[in-house]
């Protein structure tokens, strides 16, 4: 986790009235430890929103090994062993990595969510993206599984896709911004 905010969300004494928002509508980063601290997330939700919203490497790694780990036994369970396979080139791997890029990268990484290329003299509108929101067709999934489109298996993506709606609607809900 990245210290330096974990340590700015501390609280720096136990008397909780002294902290919120005293003018305006500012909010605090004590303001978002007690939201945190009070709204009884797990592990996988707590990941999901520092990963989503603060861009943390670590918590997205444990995200990452706690989705591959439930879609492997979700997909055994079903009897759906062609996208688990044995070895380290795994493409279950590959799928739920690209899952998550799509649910925590929401922005282009080509115009920097901006809408627009710049070049030396010109400025064209970016055709990654649409307004700035980059798009995720099955054509840009496939391609960063890093399989052919005729062998992109929808249904399964979708079955991932829909773990991580699931737990970013929880996560959501139980800090009551849904």
């Amino acid at each position: 986790m990245k210290c330096e905010l974990l340590a700015k969300l501390m609280p720096s004494s136990l008397d909780v009235s002294n902290y919120g928002s005293k003018s305006n509508d500012s909010i605090t980063s004590e303001d978002i430890l007690i939201k945190l601290s009070y709204s009884k997330l797990n592990d996988s939700e707590l990941n999901f929103l520092l990963a989503k919203f603060l861009d943390d490497l670590n918590c997205r790694s444990s995200l990452y090994k706690d989705l591959l780990n439930k879609v492997i036994v979700l997909f055994k369970k079903e009897g759906e062993n062609d996208l688990v396979c044995e070895g380290g080139n795994d493409l279950v791997c590959r799928y739920v990595d690209v899952a998550i890029m799509e649910s925590i990268m929401v922005s282009c990484p080509f115009c920097n969510g901006t809408g627009f290329n710049i070049f030396n003299h010109s400025i064209d509108k970016c055709y990654h993206c649409s307004d700035g929101v980059f798009i995720y067709s099955d054509n840009v999934r496939a391609d960063l599984i890093g399989v052919k489109k005729n062998k992109f298996l929808k249904k399964k993506y979708e079955k991932i896709m829909e773990e991580l709606v699931e737990l970013e609607q929880s996560a959501l809900s139980k800090i009551g911004d849904k």
